[in-house]
C-alpha cells in the first residue's frame, strides 16, 4: 500500500493525472459539440496542460523562501534544472505540432490563451505571495483549463452553437472552480507555511466551503435545466449526469474530509472523478 501511495504521489507531483483529467473532459467536449474525436489535438492539449502545470509549480517552488512544508514543492524545487529542461523541450514540441496539425483559427485562439497565461505568471511573479482577493489562481486556473478543453470543439462548430452546450461550459467551469477551491482547503496548513496564497488563506474554510456550494449549486441548476429541456438529446443528458457527479463526490469528499485527508488521498479522489467524461467516448 505505501508503494502504491509512494508512485501515485510521484504522478500526481508531475501533474499527469490532471492531464488524464483534461484529456478526459477533452473527449467530452467533441462529444458535445458532435465533432470527431482529434487525437492529434488530445496530444497537444495533454502536452500543454502538462507544460502550464509545471512552469506554475516550478515558479512555486522558489517563491517561498521558507522551509517548504508541501510535499510537491520540495519536488519541484529538488528537481528544478531538470523539470526547467524538460519544460523547454516539450514546449519545443507543442509548437511544432501545432504548426504542423493544427488548423489556423485554432493557432490563433491558442496565442491568445498563451499570452493571457503568459500574462497571469508574470502577475504571480510580481505580486508574489501577497494576499489579495485581486489576484486568485483558483478561478483564472479554472478558466485556463476549461478553455483549453474546450477550444477545439468550440472553434469548429462557432457561431453555431445552442444554449444547452453553453451551460454545459458554464457548468464544467464552475465544478473546476470547486475543485481547486476543495483542494485548497485541504492544502491550508501547508500554504499557510510556506507563505503562499489561497482563497482559504485569505477568509477561512468555512467561508470557502460556502462558496464552493453556491458554485456547485449554481452548476446543479443549470445540470437540471439541461436534462429537463434539452429534448432527450443523449450527450448532453450523459454530460449532465457525469457532471453532477462530479459535483456531488466533491461535497461527499468535503463532508468526509477527516478520511481523505489522510496520506492525501483528497489528492487522488478530487483528480480521479475528473476521469468519469472520458466514458462518453462511448456515447
Amino acid at each position: 500500500m505505501k508503494i502504491l501511495i509512494k508512485i501515485y504521489k510521484r504522478i500526481s507531483f508531475l501533474s499527469l493525472d490532471i492531464v488524464l483529467g483534461a484529456l478526459s473532459g477533452s473527449i467530452m467536449a467533441q462529444k458535445v459539440f458532435n465533432t470527431p474525436i482529434n487525437y492529434s489535438w488530445l496530444i497537444i492539449l495533454g502536452i500543454s496542460v502538462w507544460i502550464i502545470y509545471t512552469a506554475d509549480h516550478l515558479l512555486d517552488s522558489i517563491k517561498s523562501k521558507n522551509l517548504i512544508a508541501a510535499e510537491r514543492r520540495l519536488f519541484y524545487r529538488k528537481y528544478f534544472k531538470l523539470l526547467f529542461v524538460l519544460e523547454i523541450f516539450f514546449l519545443i514540441i507543442v509548437l511544432y505540432m501545432s504548426f504542423k496539425l493544427i488548423e489556423i483559427k485554432l493557432i490563433k485562439a491558442g496565442l491568445i490563451i498563451g499570452l493571457f497565461i503568459a500574462f497571469y505568471f508574470l502577475m504571480l511573479y510580481l505580486f508574489n505571495a501577497k494576499k489579495t482577493l485581486l489576484l486568485q489562481k483558483e478561478m483564472i486556473v479554472a478558466l485556463i483549463y476549461t478553455t483549453g478543453i474546450f477550444i477545439a470543439p468550440l472553434s469548429k462548430v462557432y457561431p453555431d452553437i445552442n444554449i444547452y452546450q453553453i451551460l454545459i461550459i458554464i457548468s464544467f467551469f464552475l465544478i473546476v472552480w470547486a475543485d481547486i477551491l476543495l483542494i485548497a482547503i485541504f492544502e491550508l496548513n501547508k500554504d499557510i507555511h510556506d507563505n503562499f496564497t489561497s482563497l482559504p488563506v485569505i477568509i477561512g474554510i468555512e467561508s470557502t466551503a460556502g462558496f464552493m456550494s453556491i458554485l456547485l449549486y449554481i452548476a446543479f441548476i443549470f445540470i437540471v435545466l439541461i436534462s429537463l429541456f434539452s429534448q432527450i438529446n443523449t450527450i448532453y443528458t450523459m454530460s449532465s449526469i457525469i457532471l453532477f457527479v462530479i459535483g456531488i463526490s466533491q461535497i461527499i469528499i468535503y463532508k468526509q474530509r477527516y478520511y481523505f485527508s489522510k496520506n492525501d488521498i483528497y489528492r487522488f479522489a478530487t483528480e480521479a472523478i475528473f476521469f468519469l467524461p472520458a466514458f462518453m467516448i462511448f456515447v
